[in-house]
This record gives structure tokens, C-alpha cells and sequence, in this order.
């Protein structure tokens, strides 16, 4: 059974009318998901018309295919309420005993004639109707060219619990309503669905932080929702239109061929009382394999974290959720923030819901509402022609929102609002961990507790309130700002702020929030700076709970300056351990700091900060601490308007810093600030009604004096006396030298690279040239004409860089990477160095020169990875003639530290040894089986010799042993190392230890 199961006897019970309203609904559902345009649907209007015998029909031509319950191109519907008998149908299809025409014209395009009854026959009777049926148009169909179809409310129960649209209209027909879940059509507003969708050329939507017009909003949550499994996260203030955008998904005006189907659609708004939750009807229709889009309306992250689980998981049914606003953290699925109202939009709204309305009205509205198009509406809606709302004052355009009409004004219900409107949101009722906070919000209003639910009522009725669950908020945000304003203004701070404390943390944090989107009001930035004053609630962030923190954090944005004043108080004072401590707190404050420094006059105060929360940081990823910091020095998306002498003269104050661990921040941020590409923030950009989405960037987008400056920096630090930190600076350029090239930054980057080069080999500079001509010099990968003059560039800097002595061509090409090695030949063919072959002639090379090989042999066993230590140790065995002294030295080194050093040591030994020493080699190998440390690795160290008979029999010797697993085994199944085996061997070999 699925969630909206209509049954056999909802559909007997309904009437003509509604009948052949249900066969309209199915039909044009089927049409639309099987591609046939509308036209193709017919349905005729009053039942008791002469009809020819035929209530409904659809007809089309080519794909798709007929099936189910579509069975032929062309379809004749009857659509009959009643008891439906043999006879009665004989008599239907044959009055006065002729065959009606619409048969012959059946019989010669091979169609359909179904009947769609409320009657309920059994199995014999139903096949009765059918023979009965087909008697009745014998002899005008002697060729049975017609498929003739009985659909008993039986069977029209199973066609609508196929479409979850058509059963929730229906249930509601049949009386039998799911409270708060319905099908497509004025989820925003009754008839919204009829009207026309406003686009509009602005990009006003978001689409995973891409941004978009309306329309591409449109289209990429079609093509995630056509998908099932598939979940789009849709978010934005309360009144920019988000419930009116997902009905226009449905819309088949706009973009028609790719338009969702309406009979999938199943919506419900969790802010109401809801008779099957979100959970348990995505469960449902997993369950019963329900084709349906669910849509869910003031849906927090919680929930939808829990419905895009059951969505993917059950990969049944897609998933479109909306909300106001997210907690931070990244939503699954598709994420699509919708932005503000243009005017000309809202104006358009205004005209098309108001005609009467005059345009100077519009315009008024418009800018008034800021974007939102519920406040305009709502004014709209109180108005009348006797006032002209263009000459209106916005206090005055406000108090029109508390009026019905030309009913006066009530001021109790104002009251309740502006009370209301202090905080972003209260609850009515215990609920989710939190006592019913009404009651102080009540005193504030100087209303009685039942006066002000009262009010609460009328103002949801109105719109104007909004309620999820047992919580009720003002909404729209900037409705509740306006009415919040003048309430600060009129009442005494002290006692404003006394009131809230001494009440739920939860309510304060809530007031304070609401304090921090006024930043524009002198008497709320007046209250945030009381807050956060040295003997204020909010006065030192270190000792705050959990909510008072978070009132910290929702009060900043309406002052600042005094919120950093607090912080660097506290950091300053004797709790400053605490509040440097990697707790939850700490990284809120962090990206708090990170707004607040948006700023240019606070950007170094910030920085300072941010280097005390950062420098012992032990998180290092995208959104760690540190993380905040650097990318503040990022080219763009920084999200400071700091320009670039203040940037600078911040990483300056960095570098010179007492402590190392900040100076290192300081050279780290010098390599942010010399990134070109892949830039990424997972930063909350909230701050309270501020915008921080500008940021400082060079006129003209001329990145010269940027790079400029930062490469200065990093070649004085190359060449200073801090080693360290020279090591640092010469990697950053380094590692951003290609990159850079990219970025048309040649002049720059080759000078550098060649500054800091120093007088020893510099690896780290070299690979850098070679991976840069790497992908300079292969045709498949220009992009444009190839810079000859740079490449030669390159070239000569190659050179200069190239390993030359032992010791730097051991450290490049054997403990090394091995692989980005441009080749010197630049022969297409052979684009890269052979670093095997390299890293063989090394050890060549010290084993026929005589020297000790012990020095090279213990840098091998430290790299921590093989890397090309094997065909090193090829090369250096062929070169001597007896290979047991350096087995015993190799040997040693691994059992002193097994973990780090790698085993291709000893197998590349092994495998240079068998040319000239076979017999030593397999007496090697025999001494692996009792060899304690060593022996685990049999298998490998097997592969420096042919696999035969013998290698096999060390190995059940060794499994006989028991001290091996036989998954170390596994290897021998690929590469075709097994190849040199007897196939009877190793036959015998894997059928005695399958057991195992």
C-alpha cells in the first residue's frame, strides 16, 4: 500500500462529473509522461450530451509506442457511473440494435474502445462485459481489428495509485484528504498555478554558487529531479518566490519539452501539521514503487539530510525541498539559492495580481519591498482606490499591512508583531528540546498570554506570520526588520536587553540575531555595543554557553568594530587559553572574524587574530582555521575590500613576527596570494543584512603589481638566514611556477624561480621547469600558439637546474617521484625520461666505481616508499661480482626498521643477482621461509626470478608454517606473474589452500 492508496470503492462512489474529471486527469498524465502533445487528448464536457457513444478519446501518431494503459494509437473512452451489465453495454454500443459509427472508424485504424466504469464486476463477470462487447460490434468487426477494454473501479484504483497527483485529488474528491499533502497546483497561492511565470534576463538564482537567470535555475532542477534518487535543495528569504519557482518546474508553458510531470508531483509544507511525515512518505513510496516527485515545503536541514538519504538510497522517487536558510554545512544534492525580486519583475506581479493598481503605485511598491515580493502583495492587498500608495510614506505603507480592508487598525495585533518581530523566531508550544517562549514576548507587547496567541493567529491567517512545528517567526526577514526598528527605538535598552536575559538563552540568542540585521538602526547597533562591552552579556566570548555564544556570533554584524574589540579582549585577558582552544567555538569565532574583516580599516586586526587561532591549529582542511586565514590573501575570493598594500603590509607583520610558527603563516599566505585558478570558498557568507560578497581587486584586473609584490617577498626570504623558512619560499615558487606561466605571468615566474634557485641542486625548482615543458612542448595540449621564445626560456633554465652529481641524481630518480620527467630531446615519442632505467645506471654506477655502497643503500630504506628502489638495487647488484655483502647490509637495514624500509631493497637485489649468481640467489630465497622479519614478504621478493616449481614449493612451506596470511598470495593473480608456473603445479598449488 502507498502513502495516497486509493482504493476500488473510492472510485464507485463517485459521481458522473467527477468520473470523467478523473479520466482527464489520467489521460493527459499519460500523454505528458509518454511525450504526445496535449492536443492528442480530447474529453467532452456535459455527460448527459449526445456524445456518439464516446466521453473521452486521445489519438497520436508515430513514437511512442502503444502500451498499458494506452494499448492503441487511437482510443474511444465511455465513461459511464453506474452499474454497467451485458446488456446495458450491447445497448450502448448498438442503440436501437445498430453498431454506433464510431466503430467502423475503429475498425479501420485498428483502436481501442474502452469503457470507464464505477462498476466493480468479478473475473467471469468482467470477461462476460468483454464478450459481450465484442458481439456487439461483430459485424462491423469481423476481423477483431478492434482491442476492446473493460475498466471496472478495480482496475481504475491501480491506474491512479500510478500517478501520485491524480490519488491525492482524488482522495480529496472522495472526502478522504491527506491533511497537508496535495498534488501540483497554488502551493504558493491559490490560482498562482493558472498565472503566468514571471522571467526575468537577471541572475538572480544560484546554482551550486554558479550564477544564473531564472530560466537555467529552471532547467538544471528539472534535469536533477527527472532523475530518481535525486535531491535539489532550494533556499532563500521568505517572499523572493522559491514555493512559486517550484510550481513553475511543473509548468509546461515554460520550456515545455522538458517540464516536469504534474501528476508526480506531492507536495507538503512541514511548518503544518503534516498526517504523514516527510520520513515516513519517502519511505511509503519506496515501498510501493510510487513514481512521484515529493516536494517539501519550510523543510530544515535535518529533515532534508534524512529524505535525500531515503531518496538515494531507495532510488524511487526525487526529492525538492525548501527553506529559508541552511546551518552552514553542505546540503545533499543540488543547491540553488534564489535571490531578491528585480523591480521590474515585482512591478509585472503587481500589475498581473493588481491591475487596478497604477504604475506610479507599482513603482512604489516595488522599492519599498526591496526585492520581496510578499510585502508588496500584502500592502497591495490592503489597499483601496480611495488612497493613492505612491504618496504613502513607508511607515504608512507598513501600517497598511495591519489592515483588513477598511477595517481600522487593531493595535493589540500590532503589538503582538512588533513584540514578535524582536526576535527571528519563538515557540508557541513545548517542542524540539525548547519551553514555549510566548509568554515573554507577550509582557514586551504588554498583552495577556492568550491575547497574544490570539493575535499570533490572525497574523499567520494574514500571512504576515509563519509558523514550522510548535515555532512562529515574523516573515519575511525585512518586514520583521521593519517592524523590529521603530520597537527598539521606542523602548529602554537596558531594560530590552534585562527582559531577554531573563529569559531562554534560545529567545536571547534569537533577539540578538535580530539586533545584528539592524545594522543600519542606531539604537540596535547602540544595544550590540552594550553586549559586547567589558561588563556586557556578550563581553567576553571565552566564558560564554553554547546559546550566548551563539548571540554572540548573531549580535556582531550590527557592531563590528566592538564584537573584534571583545575578542581581542578576551584573547588578551586571563581566559585566553580557553578561547584559543580547537573547540567548536573557536572555529565560529574564526569565521566570524573572517566577516568582520571584510572591512579594510579591521582587515590587520583581523589577520592578528586569526594567526592566534591558527598557528598551533591541528586542522588543516579546506575549513580549518588556518584555511580562513590564507585564503584571505587569495587574488580574488578573498572577501575583503583590504587592497593590496594592506595585504602585503599584513603578510610583512606576519613574517616578521617573534614566533615561527606565525612566520610560517605568513610565507604560507605569500603562496595563496600566488594562486590563478581552482578557487573554492565553503565559507557562510551570512552576516546579518550585510553584503560581503565584494571584495578589493586591481583596476582593470592588471594582477601585475599583486605578483609583483609577492614575488619580491618570497626571492628576499629565499636568500635570508632563516633556512626554514627559505625552504618554504623556494617550494611556493616552485610549486606555482606552470601555473603561473599559465596565468601569462612568464616574466615574473622564470626570474623568481631563477632567484631562488640558490647554489645547490634545487629539486623541487627543477621538476617545476620539467612538468611546465612537459605540457608546453606536446601538441595535444596547446591551447594556442606555443611561445617558442618560452620554451627556450625553459629550456635553458632546465639546464642550469639539471642534477649532476651522484648524490643529486640518486635523490632524483631513486628516492625520488618517479614519474613528470620531461625529456631533454623534446622527440614526441618520448616525452618523459625512463627513470627506471636511470635509477639502474645509478646503482650501475656506484657499484662498478668502488665505492661504499652503504651510504646510498641506507637512503633507499628511509624513503618510505619504493619509488625506483627497486631497479636501483638491479643496477648496483650486477655490478659486483659478489652480492652477499650487500644482502647482509640491506638485509640489516630492514630488520632495524621493517616498517619504513621498503622490501624492493632486497627484491631488486635479488633480481640483479640472478644473472651472474643464480645459485646464491635461490639460496636466498629458501633462507626467506624461517626468516622471522623477511619472510612475510615471500611472494615479492619472488618476483626478481621466474616463478616455477620451486618458488612453489617455498611457498606451501611457508603456509605450513602458519606464520603468513594467505591473502599475501592475492598478487600472484595478477600481471601475469604466474604465467612461468606448471599449470599442474599451480593447479594443485590454489586447490589445497582454498580452505583457507
Amino acid at each position: 500500500m502507498g502513502p495516497f492508496e486509493v482504493s476500488k470503492e473510492m472510485v464507485a462512489s463517485l459521481g458522473d462529473v467527477e468520473l470523467r474529471e478523473l479520466l482527464a486527469r489520467l489521460l493527459e498524465a499519460e500523454a505528458r509522461d509518454c511525450g504526445i502533445s496535449a492536443a492528442a487528448v480530447s474529453v467532452g464536457g456535459n455527460q448527459n450530451a449526445a456524445d456518439g457513444g464516446v466521453d473521452a478519446s486521445i489519438v497520436w501518431h508515430g513514437n511512442p509506442e502503444p502500451e498499458g494503459w494506452l494499448p492503441r494509437r487511437t482510443i474511444y473512452f465511455q465513461s459511464k457511473a453506474e452499474g454497467m451489465s451485458a446488456t446495458k453495454l450491447k445497448n450502448e454500443m448498438r442503440p436501437r440494435g445498430v453498431a454506433r459509427p464510431i466503430f467502423e472508424r475503429l475498425a479501420a485504424c485498428g483502436g481501442a474502445y474502452i469503457v470507464f466504469s464505477t462498476d466493480d464486476p468479478s473475473h467471469s463477470a468482467e470477461e462476460d462485459r468483454i464478450a459481450a462487447m465484442r458481439a456487439a460490434v461483430e459485424d462491423v468487426d469481423p476481423d477483431r481489428a478492434i482491442s476492446l477494454h473493460f475498466l471496472g473501479a478495480d482496475r481504475i484504483a491501480r491506474w491512479v495509485n500510478n500517478r501520485a497527483g491524480v490519488a491525492l485529488w482524488l482522495l480529496e474528491k472522495a472526502g478522504h484528504p491527506r491533511a497537508g499533502w496535495r498534488g501540483y497546483g497554488g502551493w504558493s497561492s491559490d490560482g498562482a498555478d493558472e498565472r503566468a511565470y514571471l522571467l526575468d534576463d537577471e541572475n538572480r538564482a544560484s546554482v551550486g554558487e554558479v550564477p544564473v537567470d531564472l530560466l537555467s535555475a529552471i532547467r538544471s532542477m528539472r534535469t536533477a529531479l527527472s532523475s530518481p534518487g535525486h535531491s535539489v535543495r532550494l533556499l532563500g528569504l521568505s517572499g523572493m518566490g522559491k514555493t512559486r519557482l517550484a510550481e513553475a518546474l511543473f509548468d509546461d508553458s515554460i520550456d515545455a519539452p522538458h517540464a516536469l510531470s504534474r501528476d508526480r508531483a506531492i507536495y507538503g509544507d512541514a511548518g503544518l501539521d503534516l498526517s504523514v511525515s516527510p520520513a515516513l512518505l519517502a519511505e511509503k513510496i519506496a515501498v510501493s514503487g510510487t513514481d512521484a516527485i515529493i516536494v517539501v515545503d519550510n523543510c530544515n536541514d535535518l529533515v532534508h539530510g534524512q529524505l535525500a538519504e531515503i531518496i538515494r538510497r531507495t532510488g524511487r522517487a526525487s526529492l525538492l525541498t525548501i527553506d529559508y536558510d541552511t546551518s552552514g554545512d553542505d546540503p545533499d544534492g543540488l543547491v540553488v539559492v534564489l535571490g531578491e525580486n528585480s523591480e521590474a519583475v515585482l512591478q509585472a506581479l503587481l500589475e498581473q495580481r493588481f491591475p487596478k493598481l497604477r504604475k506610479a503605485e507599482r513603482e512604489r511598491l516595488s522599492a519599498f519591498s526591496g526585492g520581496n515580493a510578499r510585502i508588496a502583495l500584502k500592502i497591495a492587498e490592503a489597499g483601496d482606490d480611495t488612497i493613492d500608495l505612491s504618496t504613502l510614506k513607508d511607515g504608512e505603507l507598513l501600517d497598511r499591512l495591519f489592515r483588513s480592508g477598511r477595517r481600522a487598525d487593531d493595535p493589540a495585533l500590532r503589538s503582538a508583531a512588533d513584540a514578535a518581530a524582536l526576535v527571528t523566531a519563538f515557540y508557541i508550544a513545548d517542542g524540539r528540546g525548547h519551553a514555549a517562549e510566548h509568554g515573554h514576548l507577550a509582557s514586551i507587547a504588554e498583552l495577556s498570554v492568550a491575547k497574544f496567541y490570539a493575535a499570533g493567529v490572525r497574523l499567520l491567517d494574514w500571512g504576515v506570520m509563519q509558523k514550522r512545528g510548535p515555532q512562529r517567526a515574523v516573515m519575511p526577514p525585512p518586514l520583521a526588520n521593519m517592524l523590529a526598528a521603530p520597537a527598539i527605538q521606542c523602548s529602554d535598552p537596558d531594560a530590552l536587553v534585562a527582559h531577554f536575559l531573563s529569559g531562554p538563552p534560545r529567545l536571547f540568542s534569537s533577539f540578538a540575531r535580530r539586533v545584528g540585521q539592524l545594522h543600519n538602526d542606531a539604537a540596535a547597533v547602540s544595544i550590540a555595543r552594550r553586549l559586547f562591552a567589558a561588563d556586557g552579556a556578550l563581553g567576553d566570548p571565552a566564558t560564554l554557553s553554547s546559546d550566548l555564544h551563539e548571540a554572540f556570533i548573531n549580535a556582531a554584524p550590527a557592531a563590528p568594530e566592538a564584537a573584534l574589540f571583545a575578542i581581542e579582549r578576551s584573547v588578551m585577558g586571563a581566559n585566553r587559553e580557553r578561547l584559543l582552544a580547537p573547540t567548536k567555538q573557536r572555529k565560529a569565532l574564526a569565521e566570524l572574524l573572517v566577516l568582520i574583516g571584510h572591512d579594510a580599516p579591521l582587515f590587520h586586526r583581523v589577520v592578528e587574530l586569526l594567526a592566534m587561532f591558527a598557528k598551533d591549529d591541528p586542522d588543516s582542511g579546506d575549513n580549518s582555521v588556518r584555511a580562513h586565514l590564507l585564503e584571505r590573501f587569495w587574488p580574488v575570493l578573498s572577501f575583503t575590500m583590504a587592497n593590496l598594500d594592506m595585504k602585503m603590509d599584513a603578510i610583512d607583520r606576519l613574517i616578521s613576527d617573534p614566533e615561527e610558527s606565525v612566520r610560517i603563516l605568513g610565507v604560507e599566505a605569500l603562496g595563496h596570494a600566488l594562486s590563478t585558478g581552482q578557487f573554492s570558498s565553503s565559507l557562510n557568507l551570512e552576516f546579518g543584512a550585510r553584503s560581503r560578497l565584494s571584495e578589493w581587486r586591481p583596476e582593470n584586473g592588471d594582477f601585475r603589481p599583486w605578483f609583483d609584490a609577492v614575488y619580491t617577498r618570497l626571492t628576499a626570504i629565499a636568500g635570508g638566514g632563516d633556512e626554514m623558512l627559505a625552504d618554504r619560499a623556494r617550494t611556493i615558487v616552485a610549486k606555482h611556477f606552470r601555473s603561473q606561466l599559465d596565468a601569462g605571468q612568464k616574466e615574473k615566474a622564470i626570474p623568481a624561480l631563477r632567484a631562488v634557485m640558490g647554489n645547490g641542486y634545487f629539486e623541487q625548482g627543477w621538476r617545476a621547469v620539467n612538468d611546465a615543458l612537459h605540457f608546453a612542448e606536446r601538441p595535444n595540449r596547446r591551447k594556442a600558439v606555443v611561445d617558442e621564445t618560452q620554451i627556450s626560456e625553459l629550456r635553458s633554465l632546465e639546464r642550469d637546474l639539471r642534477p649532476r652529481t651522484l648524490d643529486e641524481l640518486f635523490d632524483t630518480f631513486v628516492a625520488g617521484k618517479p614519474w613528470s620527467h620531461w625529456h631533454p630531446s623534446g622527440r614526441e615519442k618520448k616525452t618523459q625520461r625512463n627513470v627506471t632505467s636511470l635509477a639502474r645506471a645509478i646503482g650501475r654506477c656506484i657499484g662498478r666505481s668502488g665505492m661504499d655502497p652503504a651510504p646510498y643503500l641506507e637512503r633507499a630504506a628511509n624513503v618510505g616508499r619504493s619509488h625506483s628502489v627497486w631497479p636501483f638495487m638491479i643496477g648496483l647488484a650486477r655490478s659486483v661480482k659478489d652480492p652477499e655483502p650487500l644482502w647482509r647490509q640491506a638485509h640489516a637495514l630492514f630488520v632495524a626498521n621493517p616498517e619504513q624500509c621498503p622490501p624492493a631493497l632486497l627484491g631488486g637485489l635479488i633480481e640483479g643477482a640472478n644473472g651472474h649468481a643464480p645459485q646464491w640467489v635461490q639460496d636466498r630465497l629458501d633462507s626467506l621461509i624461517d626468516d622471522p622479519v623477511l619472510g612475510e614478504h615471500i611472494v615479492t621478493l619472488h618476483f626478481g626470478v621466474p616463478l616455477d616449481g620451486a618458488a612453489v614449493s617455498r611457498f606451501n612451506k611457508k603456509l605450513a608454517k602458519g606464520d603468513i596470511a594467505v591473502e599475501r598470495f592475492a598478487t600472484l593473480a595478477f600481471g601475469g606473474v604466474s604465467k612461468p608456473i606448471p599449470g599442474n603445479i599451480l593447479a594443485e598449488f590454489a586447490a589445497s589452500h582454498r580452505k583457507r
